[in-house]
């Protein structure tokens, strides 16, 4: 065989490229990933920003992962427009942010026409997101992406060109993942898996499978993540209302950029407290819904209040979520012995945490127990903890109901510190107001429910469901349906078929059917209508619930007819080895068989493709220059029709090589988990029919850690061996060949490992095979991976060549470099046309057909040799339409035509101007100026002046959409806009000229804070109101939920435009309220309202008094110590001690905020104590508490001490004696006329002695002790 390499154009790409699409949602394109254009970012510092980011972490702050981009790319600014080879006009655009960990993306403009869709992909096509529909359309006009992993990705946007016009797209942001989403900060050790359970002996984790399918991990902005849950409401109808923390900022603007993942998991069981629960999970990021809208918030960007945040979810919740909406306790109880927490640390892998203890009610970080505190305070946590990114997470009680949500606090694994829960009963009533609490959302009918269990997301469908949504059937069979009827509707079911054509009937084994029941549905008369597909409802009610399934009919009342084939087209020549049959759809086909052979008449089959649902079949050919005959036929119900006359064509000639890396050696280091690369660059022309690496030599000390794997340019892989002996080869060194033909299996070679300077040797089949490659373009850059999986051993990639053969194919086509073009009526346009190596020699000549008159074509060359380019340009003058072009090349003997769109256009006409209305009034000095769109204009120019003639301009712009925002006009102002139309013809005339009247100044702002006021007192508030309310104005004060206030007043000063308000004669309870103003002119044309703070407050209670207990006594020492029980709403305590009940003769008296303190007492005594409770509203006064304060009396003796304790005494005392005497020691007592009364003898030795003086009766007598010569005297007080 004759090798030769051929220089081609790039039209063999045609042929290449549907063998590389592999996922059916990639559109079979022309054009490689690397030909993309590629739109340029700033470089980030991953370290600096991961040092920034932790700088910034603090409870209550949500963290970051990501660094925001800001872009302004839209399909008609950016990347690459193609036609692809389905029909449908293509846009792509890569982008790369190196270093990226991943990336998301934020569209604050996302609307697509019919047939368009939208998709994310790796540049290895790894991973593909998508689509994303018209579906995916929402009111606020966004999408924000789930993450894709690395740092490229590629978007790809699919529509029929009719539609292309219509597509409204705009990037707004490009988030650089410098983190890591879900790896990067790994979790606590001490975490526990949510998979964990019984077989793990973590049972108790089992009662609460249900709980953990509400929570998910969620990033808001595309840069910051925290946790979520669904909650249930009262009507359980399963609307996806979704909780988290106020502070992790998804606020009205944030709400769509919200993306939840669910059933982030770890697949095992990780044992808290181990290295494999502290590293990474393997959990997926694949099932998510993405946008939402803000429906409730009471709090801040910080944490405030209770911190909760309510959102709405855009879609119904993933079905393959396996969804539960968690239940809720909004009671006041607020000390709990058994919580959960479920959350995802630091966007690891969803854990589960226990508290056994009780929990307290408190404010935000604070440790005293507060009843009117806004959070849940867990002391510590005994299994498990909370991280970064568990910020609102759900606090469940032991019912499995919902109690708060995680703000933040000082846990983690190594520490027994608290954390603070928002507290829901505090955000059911929140701020009072429909967006600043929950009882409306999740109570919408006002039952007054506080308690609520959970439900599964599966239990709201309420529905008849088919066993299968489409029957097909050979006419006159009958279709069969297998009903299942929902358990969840609430009474019999009546069930019907609409939409059905005449001639077919329905009909039901039972109706109405029980719900739970099955029920067949039979569908007869098939005979009597054509062939086609059919779609029927299936529509069902219990009365109060509906449901509607679609049922597909596709009937046949006969075989399909031949098809017609297409491509290649009969008698070809230079085809390549790998080609694509195409042939025309049939209507009535559901299936098409193929068959290729060398025998015209197909007495034996290289090719028998069935079951083939597309019109087009890709078919691997052996040799070159080799005629080949393929035909096709259809299949339906009714059986195979007859087959197409044959078509043959002939293959190219093959280009052979064996080429080698030059780049090596490469050489292994040894450290772990390292892949080292060498590259193959192929600079030649063809599509790959057969390959192999040959000569693959390794030196390396240990081959069982090393495996590899060959990517292509287009960027597919194949494995060429895994670690032989599954890891184990001890063996060194490698040099083998792969080769799909190779006698021994890539088994035998994962089963080689010998001794000596070569572990493996020889031919072996790849893992993979080559024939992954086979049609792609040998052009490009090869890349063999070495992967070192272990430490210590090292090595070299010494050597790799391929060896290979690709198809040069030479066709006949003809190509342009446009699929639309533009121009003004004046026509002046060009476009290329390059022409393929197949046609004739002698040339080939090219007309155009389709254009409008006046318009002539003039060629750079005609008649153009084979693989040429020419250039057309058209020129002359031309009414405005869209003209279909069609491009023919002729040779005499090979045709070939391109298609061209060619859009004629004039000066844009005048554009229609919508709101603000002219002669509009009470505009908003922020309005949104609109104006309706006009045909083939590229912008607009908006102009808003003082003048109607539009000299004294206030705001002028170029706007590329039909709407624009004023910043802030004036209030109560007479102006004038207008707008004309732009395109590359010119510019319209300006619209007719509206005048529009702003608002008056209605503008309330107050000049007084948050009032605490006394319930006897009165609050009082300044105000500035807006010159538009005139001197004569009404204020209202508007029901305050739970407080009525029964004097209002308030006074206006015209001039000042003051407005002062007060308010007292307040009943109902302590705490904080908001209340409404509602202002309103004299003559009731305007108003506005406002909201106003005020905190109630009342006399504080009696606290009780602890200690000393009430007729103690008190021993010693120089102070005496009181302590006293908290009180809420007390400011001050003070403390007053008094020798007498009246306290008349007070001895000390002392203010503090605490709950004890210190004080010395004059003497010995009787004394009366007391606390008084005090704060602005008043004060209370405890009833008395007495004490006796008793003193020890210390003398000294012959160089001993001795002590009387107590002194006085009831009756017994003590003689304690330090230091050691001689002899004997003699006690004496006397009354105070120096009468004996008592007397002891002890031993004179260090110790403690007992003396009883009960029985004498009470008061104050003389102790005398001697020993020896030494004597002393004391005073000794006997009480009653």
């Amino acid at each position: 065989m004759r090798h030769l390499w051929l220089t081609l154009l790039c039209s063999h790409l045609l042929l290449t490229l549907f063998a590389q699409t592999t996922d059916p949602r990639l559109a079979p394109l022309r054009l490689s990933v690397d030909q993309v254009p590629a739109l340029a970012l700033p470089a980030l510092d991953n370290k600096a920003l991961q040092a920034e980011e932790m700088a910034l972490r603090a409870p209550g702050r949500a963290p970051r992962f990501a660094e925001t981009l800001p872009v302004d790319v839209t399909p008609f600014t950016h990347g690459i427009w193609e036609a692809a080879r389905d029909g449908r006009q293509v846009w792509r655009l890569r982008i790369p942010s190196p270093g990226a960990r991943s990336l998301n993306l934020g569209f604050d403009r996302y609307e697509l026409p019919p047939t368009a869709s939208l998709i994310l992909y790796t540049a290895d096509r790894s991973t593909i997101l998508g689509p994303f529909t018209p579906a995916d359309n929402e009111e606020h006009g966004e999408l924000w992406t789930p993450i894709l992993p690395g740092d490229e990705l590629i978007i790809e946007l699919a529509v029929a060109p009719s539609y292309r016009q219509q597509v409204q797209l705009h990037l707004k942001t490009v988030n650089h993942d410098f983190l890591g989403f879900g790896e990067a900060l790994l979790s606590g050790s001490c975490n526990l898996d949510v998979i964990c359970g019984a077989a793990d002996g973590w049972d108790i984790v089992d009662n609460y499978r249900d709980i953990i399918q509400s929570v998910a991990v969620i990033s808001t902005g595309g840069d910051t993540f925290c946790t979520g849950f669904l909650v249930n409401n009262a009507r359980q109808d399963c609307t996806p209302y979704f909780m988290t923390a106020a502070h992790c900022g998804v606020g009205a603007n944030q709400a769509p950029s919200l993306v939840a993942y669910w059933n982030y998991e770890n697949s095992a069981c990780r044992q808290p407290n181990t290295s494999q629960s502290g590293g990474s999970g393997d959990g997926v990021l694949n099932d998510f819904n993405t946008g939402a809208v803000l429906r409730a918030r009471y709090g801040g960007s910080g944490v405030t209040l209770s911190d909760m945040t309510l959102l709405e979810l855009d879609d119904p919740v993933s079905e393959t979520a396996n969804a539960f909406f968690a239940g809720w306790d909004v009671t006041s109880l607020g000390q709990r012995d058994t919580v959960i927490g479920i959350h995802h640390p630091q966007t690891d892998e969803k854990r589960i945490s226990f508290e056994y203890g009780t929990t307290s009610v408190t404010n935000y970080l604070s440790d005293d127990v507060s009843s009117s505190g806004t959070h849940i305070r867990i002391e510590d946590w005994d299994v498990g903890t909370t991280e970064g990114g568990s910020s609102g997470s759900p606090l469940f009680d032991a019912n499995k109901r919902v109690i708060g949500q995680l703000s933040g606090g000082y846990a983690g694994c190594g520490n027994n510190d608290p954390d603070w829960y928002g507290w829901i009963h505090r955000s059911w009533t929140g701020g009072g107001t429909p967006d600043s609490r929950l009882r409306d959302w999740l109570d919408p009918d006002d039952t007054g429910i506080t308690v609520l269990d959970g439900r599964w997301n599966q239990a709201c469908l309420i529905t008849v469901s088919p066993n299968v949504d489409e029957v097909v059937l050979c006419a006159p069979t009958a279709a069969e349906f297998q009903l299942s009827v929902s358990e969840n509707f609430l009474g019999n079911v009546s069930m019907e078929v609409t939409d059905l054509p005449d001639g077919l009937t329905a009909v039901f084994s039972n109706n109405p059917a029980v719900p739970g029941s099955e029920v067949a549905l039979t569908i007869s008369g098939t005979q009597n209508v054509a062939s086609g597909a059919y779609v029927l409802n299936l529509n069902a009610t219990d009365g109060t619930n509906m449901s509607s399934e679609p049922l597909t009919l596709i009937i046949s009342n006969g075989p399909p007819t031949a098809p017609t084939l297409g491509v290649p087209a009969n008698g070809s020549t230079g085809q390549s080895l790998v080609v694509n049959l195409t042939w025309g759809l049939l209507p009535d086909a559901q299936g098409y068989e193929v068959q290729v052979s060398t025998d015209p008449a197909f007495g034996s089959t290289l090719h028998n493709l069935t079951g083939l649902e597309d019109p087009v079949a890709t078919v691997n050919l052996p040799t070159v220059l080799t005629t080949y005959y393929w035909r096709v036929r259809s299949e339906n119900a009714c059986g195979n029709g007859p087959w197409s006359a044959p078509f043959s064509f002939t293959t190219a000639e093959a280009a052979c090589a064996v080429l080698a890396s030059n780049d090596v050696p490469v050489t292994i280091g040894t450290g772990p988990g390292n892949s080292y690369t060498s590259t193959l660059d192929i600079d030649l022309p063809g599509t790959i029919s057969t390959m192999r690496l040959v000569d693959l030599d390794i030196t390396h000390s240990f081959v069982g850690d090393l495996d590899a794997t060959l990517t292509s340019p287009a960027g597919t892989i194949i494995q060429l061996f895994n670690q032989p002996d599954g890891g184990g080869c001890f063996g060194t060194n490698l040099l083998v060949t792969f080769d799909d033909q190779a006698a021994n299996t890539n088994a035998d070679f994962d089963a080689t490992c010998n001794g000596g300077s070569l572990a493996i040797s020889g031919q072996y089949q790849p893992a993979e095979s080559f024939t992954a490659f086979f049609g792609e373009d040998v052009a490009g850059t090869w890349t063999l991976a070495v992967n070192d999986n272990a430490f210590f051993d090292g090595g070299a990639i010494n050597g790799w060549q391929l060896d290979f053969c690709a198809t040069v194919p030479q066709i006949v086509s003809v190509e342009a470099s446009a699929s639309a073009i533009t121009s003004c009526t004046e026509v002046d346009a060009s476009f290329t046309l390059t022409l393929g190596g197949g046609f004739l020699p002698t040339g080939t000549y090219l007309t155009v057909s389709g254009l409008p008159a006046g318009v002539e074509p003039v060629y750079s060359a005609n008649p153009a040799a084979p693989g040429s380019t020419v250039t057309v340009t058209l020129s002359g003058d031309a009414a405005t339409g869209l003209y279909p072009l069609t491009i023919l090349a002729d040779d005499g003997s090979y045709q070939a035509e391109a298609q061209i769109a060619f859009q004629v256009v004039d000066v844009p006409e005048v554009p229609t101007l919508d709101y603000p209305g002219d002669g509009g009034t009470d505009v908003f000095t922020n309005t949104l100026f609109t104006w309706l769109p006009v045909n083939d204009a590229t912008e607009y120019h908006i102009v808003v002046a003082t003048d109607p003639a539009l000299t004294d301009v206030v705001l002028e712009a170029d706007i590329a959409g039909t709407l624009h925002a004023a910043e802030a006009l004036g209030y109560d102002t007479e102006y004038y806009w207008s707008v004309y139309a732009v395109n590359a013809c010119g510019v319209s005339a300006y619209a007719p000229v509206h005048a529009f009247t702003t608002v008056p100044d209605l503008t309330i702002t107050p000049q007084t804070g948050f009032q605490e006021v006394c319930f006897a007192g009165t609050a009082d508030y300044e105000l500035l109101v807006g010159l538009g309310f005139g001197n004569d104005i009404t204020v209202e004060l508007l029901p305050i939920t739970g407080l009525s206030v029964s004097n209002f007043n308030y006074v206006f000063d015209g001039g000042s435009r003051e407005l002062t308000v007060s308010m007292n004669g307040f009943v109902g309870t302590p705490g904080d309220y908001t209340f409404t103003l509602h202002l309103t002119t004299s003559d009731g044309s305007y108003d506005n309202i406002v909201q106003l703070g005020l905190s109630l407050m009342k006399a504080p209670g009696l606290t009780t008094l602890l200690g000393p207990t009430d007729g103690a006594t008190v021993l010693g020492g120089a102070n005496v110590s009181f302590s006293w029980q908290a009180v809420s709403a007390a400011d001050e305590y003070t403390v007053q001690v008094a020798t007498d009940e009246a306290f008349n003769d007070i001895v000390f008296m002392t203010g503090t905020d605490g709950l004890s303190v210190a004080m010395p007492v004059p003497g010995e005594g009787l004394y009366y104590w007391r606390v008084i409770t005090t704060n602005e509203c008043g004060d209370a006064t405890t009833s008395p508490f007495t004490f006796s304060y008793l003193t020890t009396s210390v003398q000294e003796l012959a160089g001993a001490t001795w002590e009387l304790w107590p002194n006085p005494t009831r009756g017994l005392t003590q003689l304690r004696l330090t230091g050691d005497l001689t002899g004997e020691m003699q006690v004496r007592l006397f009354g105070v006329n120096g009468q004996q009364l008592q007397q002891w003898q002890f031993p004179a030795r260090e110790g403690t002695y007992a003396l009883d003086v009960s029985e004498l009766p009470a008061g104050v007598y003389l102790l005398s002790m001697k020993n020896g010569q030494a004597s002393a005297t004391t005073r000794l007080v006997r009480l009653r």
